[in-house]
């Protein structure tokens, strides 16, 4: 495609409308998603919210229907902060603590399906020891897991006390989990914000067993000089 195709196509919403169709019909989701992008900037120009708001609920529902878990989530990335409509839709679109729960829900189960996998994997090998590839599997994944982010933006956002205090939960668990299997060189500034969130909870006197036991048994091996490789 030439530049002053591409023009055209900026300025004719029929143009891409068309490719919308194509693309549904034959279920190529990521280029649905680009020609969503290119069609809601074209209605936002236009000042046309109610066409711009049913393109971008129509391709997220294509993607969570046919699409890849992915391309599902890159669909719903159209609808955060920063993204393509977010500031000319926010109030017609859910909240972003609502988009990045469910971005979460869906990391979790691949990351418990990718690591189950991995270790069922791995453990075949000769030589392999469960704890050390089971160690070295929730390394590689949690090392690259965007949940903590994730976790985080739901607090920034939410303004449910329930579902505050379930993230919570849930980043303290995840940062604690990560801290495990962290090496020795990473296991700072992991235990210190492990610490602050546990510290958090214990404050508003939540009733997570987790973070009370951090506070009172870290602060104890504190006491008595516990070295920090032995966390």
């Amino acid at each position: 495609m030439d530049e002053r195709q591409r023009k055209g196509r900026r300025e004719n919403p029929a143009s891409w409308q068309g490719l919308l169709k194509l693309y549904e019909a034959q279920k190529r989701i990521d280029e649905h998603i680009d020609a969503t992008v290119q069609l809601a900037r074209i209605f936002q120009d236009q000042d046309d919210r109610a066409k711009c708001q049913i393109i971008i609920e129509k391709t997220v529902a294509l993607a969570k229907e046919n699409g890849s878990k992915n391309q599902y989530k890159r669909a719903l990335c159209m609808l955060l902060p920063g993204g393509p409509v977010f500031g000319y839709l926010e109030g017609l679109i859910p909240r972003p603590d609502q988009i990045y729960l469910k971005l979460a829900e869906i990391v979790e189960a691949e990351e418990k399906e990718r690591i189950n996998k991995e270790i069922a994997n791995r453990r075949s090998r000769l030589g392999a020891v469960l704890g050390q590839v089971t160690t070295e599997v929730r390394r590689e994944v949690w090392g690259a897991s965007p949940l903590e982010e994730y976790y985080q933006q739901i607090l920034n956002w939410s303004d449910d006390e329930e579902l505050r205090r379930q993230i919570d939960c849930k980043l303290l668990q995840h940062g604690y989990e990560k801290l495990m299997v962290f090496p020795k060189e990473n296991k700072l500034e992991q235990r210190v914000k492990v610490e602050n969130w546990a510290r958090g909870l214990v404050i508003l006197k939540h009733p997570f067993e987790l973070a009370w036991r951090i506070v009172i048994e870290w602060k104890d091996c504190e006491s008595i000089g516990t070295p920090l490789d032995r966390i």
